[in-house]
């Protein structure tokens, strides 16, 4: 129990370093719990409602939410947690995991190419090249490109009870965003994709309340830690660490789901 206690709240540093991690929490509280997948998944849920509350504030006062983009997530998120029940009915849940993994190990590739060509790049002299990286850039960037990924994100945690950051976060760095922004805007946008997605599992799947409390008030313990870590370092080093933690998520999903 103590070794359990010591894993979440390592996980939950993580987390509030990284904004992503959460994934990590059903197979452990499946063990300690001694419970089936999907109360497991459930009480995830539960207690991420207050660990991203809680870190939510931080990142506000640390000034890395916005909003807006927050809300866009939001947004395309609610209409994918419904799809996300559904597709539960129709769909096998190893094909969707198999999904996600896949898309983290696209999206952790890509991050990773994208900081080496950062390190390698010159400076574009023709304008020509300047007027298509900046119209390439406004349309990734756009008001529909982060309600899509919300919508994925929500998708996802309506179908196995993780998405949002996970998600979200690798796509705003793919797009430009500043890695703190995009840690503080996704984790805002899941209070509510977290939120939603616990109401919809809960009418198909009884939790302890117990469970979720304290479960929750380990994460926060151990989130703080992470995001007053996050607000000291460098924008290159959250970077580097929500490629490694995406990368992990892949690998981790392929061989333990």
């Amino acid at each position: 129990m103590v070794l359990a206690v010591v894993v979440i709240l390592c996980i939950s540093f993580i987390i509030g370093v990284s904004g992503i991690g959460g994934f990590l929490f059903p197979p452990i509280i499946m063990s300690v719990l001694d419970i089936g997948i999907r109360q497991a998944i459930v009480t995830s849920l539960g207690s991420f409602i207050l660990i991203t509350v809680a870190l939510s504030l931080t990142y506000y006062k640390q000034k890395m939410v916005n909003t807006y983009y927050g809300w866009l997530l939001v947004l395309g998120a609610l209409p994918g947690i419904a799809l996300g029940l559904r597709v539960n009915l129709i769909f096998s849940e190893k094909a969707l995991i198999n999904s996600l993994a896949a898309f983290l190990l696209l999206m952790g590739i890509s991050l990773v190419f994208k900081r080496f060509s950062r390190n390698k790049a010159v400076a574009v002299s023709s304008e020509r090249d300047i007027g298509k990286k900046s119209f390439d850039r406004k349309i990734i960037r756009s008001k529909a490109a982060l309600v899509a990924a919300g919508f994925l994100g929500g998708t996802m945690a309506g179908f196995i009870g993780v998405g949002g950051p996970v998600v979200t976060i690798p796509f705003m760095l793919n797009a430009g965003y500043e890695p703190k922004e995009s840690i503080g805007s996704s984790t805002f946008s899941a209070v509510f994709i977290v939120s939603f997605a616990f109401l919809a599992h809960l009418r198909y799947t009884e939790v302890s309340g117990y469970d979720v409390v304290l479960l929750g008030l380990l994460g926060v313990t151990g989130s703080f830690v992470g995001a007053y870590f996050v607000g000291q370092i460098k924008e290159s080093t959250s970077n580097s660490i929500i490629t490694v933690v995406t990368l992990f998520s892949a690998i981790y999903i392929f061989l333990f789901r």
